[in-house]
């Protein structure tokens, strides 16, 4: 069940497949800007949820690990509907994480892709 801001965006949790960890949004009214395609604060938000899930996940769960540097490139304006995410790690040391995500529109194809990094925190 999602809390806080992810509930407010109406996140879900689709979960780790293959390595990839999937959420998705119902993206409506709420989500769009005056021109109606989805605000992009919400699509790096969705970039970065699914990164720092996968990343987390790879942690068990248990180690904190705040984004330190992000990086996006918008590819196409995203018209409401289902938004897919997923994120995938790029490579992982001792205390830092490089992952990578995509947002897929409601038609399946790329919107969006990021890439960050995450530092390990106690």
């Amino acid at each position: 069940m999602a809390t806080g801001f992810n509930a407010l965006i109406g996140l879900r949790h689709i979960g780790l497949d293959d390595g990839r960890y999937w959420i998705e949004i119902d993206a409506g009214d709420a989500h769009v800007h005056e021109r109606g395609f989805v605000h992009g604060g919400v699509i790096l938000s969705l970039l970065d949820i699914a990164m720092a899930r996968v990343v987390r996940h790879g942690e068990g769960g248990e180690r904190y690990m705040p984004t330190i540097e992000f990086n996006a490139s918008f590819l196409r304006p995203i018209e409401p509907g289902r938004l897919r995410a997923c994120g995938t790690i790029l490579k992982r040391s001792r205390t830092l994480c490089r992952a990578e995500a995509t947002l897929f529109d409601a038609q399946g194809r790329p919107g969006a892709s990021g890439r960050a990094a995450f530092v390990s925190q106690p």
